[in-house]
């Protein structure tokens, strides 16, 4: 099968633009076809996959992709083809799998659009008001600030002055 493989994808590398090469390509069609029926006289078959349902006993899934072509969980592609002899898997498969369509885009509500909207105007009136910022008043401490020593005394303290 790894002969099979090789003139597979020696076929798929080669380009059909010409007279000549469209020849080549058939050429090696026939060659393909012609070992693929040396193996199946000894009960070598191909595994299906492409367009199948996903199975794990027959395919080996290296990816799931959204497909708008294909439904979730069927073999979008096919990377390498796998063989079976009689019932027995030679080797499986290696497929991706569809996950199904892309899910839509969720909607924006109009209740979080209204919710921020109230936030950005609750911020607008308290700069209008002269309200301190959170995040400033923690900056502006006055100088005297009390800590606790050991003991549980407070004591007062003066801030240094900040250099430069």
């Amino acid at each position: 099968y790894k002969v099979l493989d090789t003139f597979e994808l020696a076929e798929q590398g080669l380009k059909a633009d010409t007279a000549a090469e469209k020849d080549i390509k058939k050429k090696y069609q026939e060659v393909n076809d012609e070992l693929l029926l040396l193996l199946q006289g000894v009960g070598v078959q191909r595994v299906e996959a492409l367009g199948k349902l996903f199975d794990a006993k027959s395919h080996e899934a290296v990816q799931m992709e959204e497909s708008t072509e294909y439904e979730d969980q069927v073999v979008c592609k096919q990377y390498q083809r796998g063989y079976l002899i009689g019932q027995r898997l030679l080797r499986p498969a290696l497929v991706v799998v569809s996950s199904g369509p892309a899910p839509s885009p969720t909607p924006i509500s109009t209740v979080a659009i209204q919710d921020s909207a109230a936030v950005a105007i609750d911020k607008s009136l308290a700069a209008d008001a002269n309200v301190p910022d959170v995040a400033a008043v923690g900056e502006n401490e006055s100088e005297n600030e009390t800590e606790t020593r050991g003991g549980g005394k407070e004591e007062k303290k003066k801030k240094r002055p900040k250099k430069g």
